[in-house]
């Protein structure tokens, strides 16, 4: 695996494990609707294969939480 979660995060609740926080500038990239930060992904380098399937995605959702009312 390339990138193991555990280079990322601290796991169990020992007093040396830090939390993970979220950088303040990356905040408004996050949540429910992901992919409409599409833009700020292609700024930030993201490859546009990942960012033409993340809005794809995010298409697909949409349509599908439409359907349930959701």
């Amino acid at each position: 695996m390339k990138y193991r979660t555990a280079q990322y995060f601290n796991q169990g609740t020992s007093s040396t494990a830090e939390a993970y926080a979220l950088p303040k500038d990356l905040g408004g990239i996050s949540g429910g609707n992901v992919w409409v930060s599409a833009p700020q992904f292609e700024a930030a380098g993201v490859a546009p294969e990942a960012v033409a399937k993340l809005l794809k995605w995010g298409q697909a959702y949409a349509r599908m939480a439409a359907s349930l009312h959701y």
